[in-house]
């Protein structure tokens, strides 16, 4: 299945320091399911519920 990752651009120091790092190593996979990302610069760790894009996004997502 379909996977959307969300990632709020002001979340703390460990996920954005590892957020390079997990977009290379899952572009370089050759068999996973369709992905997307959503990077949002005005947001933290609860983007995915808090900013109104990303909920959209998220909704648009399921209905895709």
């Amino acid at each position: 299945s379909k996977i959307l990752f969300v990632q709020g651009m002001r979340d703390g120091n460990v996920q954005i320091s590892l957020w390079p790092k997990f977009k290379e190593k899952l572009s370089q996979c050759t068999d996973c399911a369709e992905y997307k990302f959503l990077e949002l610069e005005n947001s933290g760790h609860g983007a995915a519920f808090e900013n109104v894009k990303a909920i959209e996004a998220i909704n648009n997502f399921i209905l895709d």
